[in-house]
C-alpha cells in the first residue's frame, strides 16, 4: 500500500501528501527551483520503503488502490 508521495533529493526523502505539495512546502522554506533538479520522484510504502513512480504504480494496484495501473492517477492522488 502507497502512504506517502516522496521526493528523494540529495540523499534525503521528502514525503508529504503529493509531490507539488512537497515541492512548494520546501520553496515555501527557501529552496531554489534549482533544488529539485535531479531529483527522484516516488512515494512511500506501508514499509516505509522509497519507491519510484513504476514501482508505487505496480504495488497500488496489486493492493487495490488503483483500478487501473496508471502512474499519472496515481500522481493525483492526495495522501494523509
Amino acid at each position: 500500500m502507497i502512504v506517502k508521495a516522496a521526493i528523494r533529493v540529495e540523499g534525503k526523502v521528502l514525503t508529504g501528501k503529493n509531490q507539488y505539495a512537497i515541492k512548494n512546502e520546501q520553496q515555501k522554506a527557501g529552496a531554489s527551483k534549482n533544488f529539485f533538479i535531479g531529483a527522484e520522484y516516488g512515494f512511500i510504502d506501508d514499509f516505509g520503503r522509497f519507491l519510484t513512480d513504476k514501482e508505487a504504480c505496480t504495488k497500488a494496484y496489486e493492493s487495490g488502490q488503483l483500478k487501473i495501473p496508471s502512474a499519472e492517477i496515481l500522481k493525483r492522488m492526495v495522501f494523509a
